[in-house]
């Protein structure tokens, strides 16, 4: 295995983004509660020697930033979607879209299964198919890390400042802690959307350039003649796909009719514009993966499926590859 400089400086953040915190948190506690711990008949005899001291702090930072770490890696869950859609969220999160719908086609699966987030997925994928890239998404995300748990350490000292009335002190760590807490999404929306944008560019660099668009149907395809893509969707289909606008199908399934389609000789996909339904991919277990407005789905290479409309309104697809 070679060796990387990259991976060191990668392990000493993901390494400072524990013992960092749990270093303020262990200083900012001993000054309020070490003589209460350390001496005689206290939990611990007192500490005479340098050695001592250094032995105790570190080993107390460790353990205390790896609390600190697991109760901060609760923020990914609660709190970054808030603070992504409130200040980072760009382009309709266009790049996550697109580098789902290639997961999607990696991993065929329904709409509402998910067997592994799109980001664990690309850098996996990077790490396995171009691990020359992966190295700046992980130091984005080790920093992410470090100011996730800087976050819940200043919260912590500001909780215990306001409780002993020190309000200045209490107000000044909260204000750290929000700080903390805006670097950290800042950091990790940018470590995300590096790893999609990547993948969409690895995706396009090992497509196959073929030489038509066209898929092999069983029964004639359903086309809307003289009605154009909605302005609001040809800029997602367009961000999927460069030029799939300009030929990409418009159909329509009308009210309790049925769409089979079988022996494709590519991927394709289909956005759904209006209506609901599922479609139904004829596999071993005959997979249903939901049709709504908005959806995007991936249908893989030799896949039969059928779209059968039981609504009371057509549905409205685009059909490209």
């Amino acid at each position: 295995m070679s060796f990387k400089p990259s991976d060191i400086f990668i392990g000493v953040i993901d390494f400072f983004s524990v013992i960092l915190p749990g270093a303020l948190i262990t200083f900012f506690l001993a000054g309020h509660f070490e003589e209460a711990i350390f001496g005689a008949g206290k939990l611990f005899p007192a500490l005479t020697t340098v050695s001592q001291n250094w032995i105790a702090f570190l080993l107390a930072s460790y353990i205390i930033g790896n609390l600190v770490f697991v109760i901060a890696s609760w923020l990914d869950l609660l709190v970054y979607k808030r603070i992504r859609k409130l200040f980072f969220e760009r382009n309709n999160d266009l790049s996550y879209k697109t580098a789902t719908l290639i997961r999607r086609g990696y991993i065929p699966t329904a709409e509402s299964i998910e067997i592994i987030n799109t980001f664990k997925w690309s850098q996996y994928f990077l790490q396995l198919k171009h691990p020359d890239t992966i190295g700046e998404i992980k130091k984005l995300e080790a920093d992410s890390k470090f100011f996730r748990s800087l976050a819940v350490a200043f919260f912590c000292m500001s909780i215990f400042l306001f409780a002993t009335l020190q309000f200045i002190p209490g107000s000044f760590c909260f204000l750290l802690s929000l700080l903390s807490l805006y670097r950290y999404g800042d950091l990790r929306y940018k470590s995300t959307e590096k790893a999609y944008e990547m993948i969409i560019t690895a995706n396009s660099l090992d497509k196959p350039v073929l030489p038509e668009r066209i898929l092999e149907r069983e029964d004639p395809l359903p086309k809307i003649a003289a009605i154009r893509i909605p302005p609001q969707h040809t800029q997602l289909i367009d961000h999927l796909l460069p030029g799939a606008n300009d030929d990409a199908e418009l159909i329509t399934i009308p009210v309790n009719d049925k769409w089979s389609v079988a022996g494709m000789n590519a991927a394709s996909t289909l956005y759904c514009i209006e209506g609901k339904s599922f479609l139904i991919l004829q596999d071993e277990t005959a997979t249903r993966i939901a049709l709504a407005k908005g959806a995007l789905v991936t249908i893989p290479k030799g896949m039969d499926y059928e779209i059968s409309n039981k609504q009371e309104e057509p549905l409205l697809l685009v059909a490209f590859r």
